[in-house]
């Protein structure tokens, strides 16, 4: 049976090859198979199988546990790198990939950590994502909406100040683990205006433009577009109203919302509505006024 499936698998752990044996309605241990003598022929150990025998060779723990990091993006050298499997320190990694390239953007690398499924498991969500979306309260709503943006996995290093000094910023320069990733977007020298412009697109990024300035390179507001301008963070993902932002960064995007569309034939046909039960009210008090 073992030469049928081409021998034993490389990781396989010699004292965990056991066999079990189906009688009287149940699966039963029969033994532990030594399979190196069975496949030496040793007529002691090549047992005589019977139907429906289930031989179990279990995996060797921790072989050769994956032991690297993907380099992804604007470095020299892209590709897997091999750490120490307590962790190597951020920015050894990114010089054993040769560096950084003229083009890579600091603002919106990041370092990727792929967790657990215990780790990541939120019985809160599974609950809210059982119910009718229009039962959910406020809280509900708030935590969807929190979890929808979450970035999963993503660590949180500042790049720049990484970088920013010679001897790299301590606390950005973190340990990543094996099976970690470290992405490193190309710079985008553009600032993307969305939504309700009259001409949306990407805008080259000028250090001296406001957003003002930015939505009128755009061809100025369309004529759905309402006053409500967001702001979009590349670095960070935060959404802030354009009022508050002073500075704008490559890569940053501006989204100009639409105005509501208001169907002003059902708006009088419900103002009819509530009119004709005014009426009504107004015309049984009177009847039974009198």
């Amino acid at each position: 049976l073992v030469s049928l499936a081409l021998g034993p698998a490389v990781d396989h752990d010699p004292e965990n090859v056991l066999l079990f044996r189906y009688a009287n309605g149940r699966w039963r241990y029969l033994q532990h198979v030594d399979l190196a003598a069975a496949v030496a022929r040793d007529p002691e150990a090549d047992l005589l199988l019977q139907p429906a025998d289930w031989l179990i060779a279990r995996r060797l723990p921790d072989y050769q546990n994956r032991s690297t990091v993907s380099v992804i993006g604007e470095v020299v050298y892209p590709g897997s790198y091999v750490v120490d499997l307590e962790g190597s320190r951020l920015k050894e990694v990114l010089e054993q990939a040769g560096g950084l390239t003229e083009r890579a953007s600091l603002g919106k690398s990041r370092v990727v950590r792929d967790f657990d499924a215990e780790q990541v498991n939120d019985p809160e969500w599974t609950r809210i994502l059982a119910i009718p979306a229009a039962s959910w309260d406020r809280e509900e709503k708030q935590y969807f909406n929190m979890k929808s943006r979450e970035k999963r996995g993503r660590m949180v290093v500042d790049f720049i100040e990484l970088f920013a000094t010679e001897d790299g910023g301590a606390e950005q320069n973190i340990l990543v683990r094996p099976g970690d990733a470290i992405f490193v977007p190309m710079a985008l020298e553009t600032v993307l205006v969305s939504g309700q412009a009259a001409n949306p697109g990407a805008v080259p990024f000028d250090e001296s433009y406001t957003v003002a300035d930015y939505i009128e390179r755009a061809g100025g507001f369309s004529w759905r577009a309402s006053s409500d301008v967001v702001i979009i963070q590349a670095r960070t993902g935060v959404w802030r109203d354009a009022d508050d932002v002073d500075k704008l960064e490559p890569g940053d995007r501006i989204w100009i919302k639409e105005n509501p569309v208001h169907d002003r034939w059902a708006l009088f046909l419900e103002g009819m509505q509530v009119a004709g039960q005014v009426a009504t009210v107004v015309l049984l008090f009177v009847t039974m006024l009198k």
